[in-house]
């Protein structure tokens, strides 16, 4: 069980969160280098609700009830200004265009739409930094981000640069490798209670036609550069111990895995080469 949860936390770590959330990035590329990033954010309503309550509050508190849009008002733990100024993180060229506020029974959070001129300029991080001031992670991001190159032409090239893993990872994953005992059925009850409905994801879209890519995974002018559905995950406990029994420092073996690994895609590229027009 230690080993499990140990992997999982390890995971949620690496992509800048904890608890149960909902996270779809889609970066909408054009042939001149302009574009779009697109962000959808959720929270689980009761993470968001005691986060909001620890930090002494983000939003009014309401114990009335009420209509789901009012009371995502009241409680968000998402400000208007930081999603706005969501931007800034991104890159000096990109802009706020536009927002909406999501709420349904068990998350709430925000749709928002960034624009941006040169995509040479866009940097991703993956951690929003609405959440990261919020939760303590116990250590540096094992992120960089990622970073694009554009070279605009009759046939444009991008290179899409990824984040490494930091060494620290492979350390801790050892480490749960080495504690712990296979989950039971109540184990995974738990588990699955905890991270239901939990998922990250970015993505890539290419307003064009593709001519060449090494893209691990690809659909037309679609990429995904990773993406992580944890409800698929739970439902193959064995690939989980399997995963965490992998050697510190073994890469190739973890990639290997990953490739066919449910509810989990990552590009493995350490520069990921698209040509379109």
């Amino acid at each position: 069980m230690k080993k499990i949860m140990a992997l999982i936390v390890l995971l949620l770590v690496s992509c800048g969160l904890a608890g149960c959330f909902q996270v779809d990035q889609v970066v909408t590329l054009l042939p001149d280098g302009s574009g779009t990033f697109e962000e959808t954010f959720l929270i689980s309503r009761k993470i968001g609700e005691s986060m909001v309550a620890l930090s002494g509050g983000m939003g009014e508190q309401s114990g009335t009830e009420g209509n789901d849009a009012t009371k995502s008002k009241e409680q968000s733990f998402f400000k208007d200004d930081e999603i706005k100024k969501r931007g800034e993180s991104l890159g000096s060229d990109v802009r706020f265009v536009k927002m909406e506020r999501i709420a349904t029974k068990q998350f709430e959070g925000y749709k928002a739409v960034y624009s941006f001129r040169d995509i040479n300029k866009l940097h991703i991080e993956q951690s929003n930094p609405a959440m990261s001031k919020q939760i303590d992670q116990g250590s540096e991001s094992v992120s960089k981000g990622i970073q694009f190159v554009f070279t605009p032409g009759k046939t444009a090239e991008l290179v899409v640069k990824q984040p490494k893993k930091d060494a620290v990872a492979g350390e801790q994953t050892a480490e749960a490798a080495s504690q712990s005992k296979k989950a039971g059925p109540e184990e995974l009850a738990m588990m699955r209670q905890m991270f239901d409905g939990m998922r990250v994801s970015t993505t890539l879209v290419i307003k064009g036609k593709v001519i060449k890519s090494n893209a691990t995974h690809r659909i037309d002018s679609t990429i995904t550069l990773a993406e992580i559905d944890f409800d698929k995950i739970l439902d193959k406990p064995e690939l989980l111990e399997k995963m965490a029994s992998v050697q510190s420092g073994d890469q190739t073996a973890a990639m290997e895995m990953i490739k066919t690994f449910p509810g989990m895609k990552f590009d493995m590229n350490d520069e990921l080469r698209i040509s379109f027009k």
